[in-house]
C-alpha cells in the first residue's frame, strides 16, 4: 500500500514537472503581411500598427507573464532590416515596438532584433479560448523613419519578422 502511494506521488510530481516546463502560449491575430506602401518625398515616418494581437497561455502551472523577441532575417545585429530584393547589399532600418495592450493608447516598449523585450507583459488564461472571446491584449507596431527613408536606393525591400513568445 504505502509503495503504491509513494508510485502515485512520484507519477504526480513527474506530471506537475514536465507541465512546468511546456511554456506553450498562443499567438493569434497577427497581420501576416505589412506594407510600408511607396517612398516617396516629403518622407513622412510611416508608421503600421496592428492592435488586434492576442498572447494567451494555455498550461495553468505556467507563468501568466511572457517576453517577446522579435528577429529580423534580413539583419545580422540587433537592428530590424528591409533589404533590397534586387540588390541585397541595400537596406532599410525600421523599428519594431510591442504593447502589452490594445486600444486606448498603449505604452510601446521599443524591441531589439533577436533579444528578449526589456519588459514582460501579462498573457490571458487559457489562450485559444480567451483569445476567440475577449479583446485582443497586445499591439504590434512597425516604424519607417522618414531620415531612413531618404538613404533609400530603387526597389522593393522585404523582411521576414519572426515573433517568440518567452516564458518570463
Amino acid at each position: 500500500m504505502f509503495l503504491k502511494i509513494i508510485e502515485r506521488l512520484f507519477f504526480l510530481y513527474y506530471l506537475l514537472l514536465l507541465c512546468n516546463y511546456a511554456d506553450a502560449y498562443d499567438l493569434s491575430g497577427v497581420n501576416t503581411t505589412f506594407n510600408f506602401g511607396t517612398i516617396a518625398a516629403p518622407f513622412p515616418t510611416l508608421t503600421l500598427t496592428d492592435s488586434n494581437v492576442c498572447v494567451g497561455y494555455t498550461v495553468v502551472v505556467e507563468p501568466s507573464t511572457y517576453f517577446v523577441k522579435a528577429t529580423s532575417s534580413s539583419s545580422s545585429s540587433t537592428a530590424f532590416q528591409l533589404t533590397n530584393t534586387t540588390n541585397n547589399t541595400y537596406k532599410l532600418n525600421y523599428s519594431v515596438s510591442w504593447a502589452g495592450s490594445s486600444g486606448g493608447s498603449p505604452t510601446f516598449i521599443s524591441l531589439s532584433s533577436g533579444q528578449n523585450s526589456s519588459t514582460n507583459f501579462n498573457a490571458q488564461l487559457l489562450g485559444v479560448l480567451t483569445c476567440s472571446l475577449l479583446p485582443a491584449n497586445a499591439t504590434l507596431q512597425l516604424s519607417l523613419l522618414s531620415a531612413n527613408q531618404m538613404l533609400a536606393k530603387a526597389g522593393s525591400y522585404t523582411d521576414t519578422l519572426t515573433i517568440l513568445i518567452v516564458a518570463s
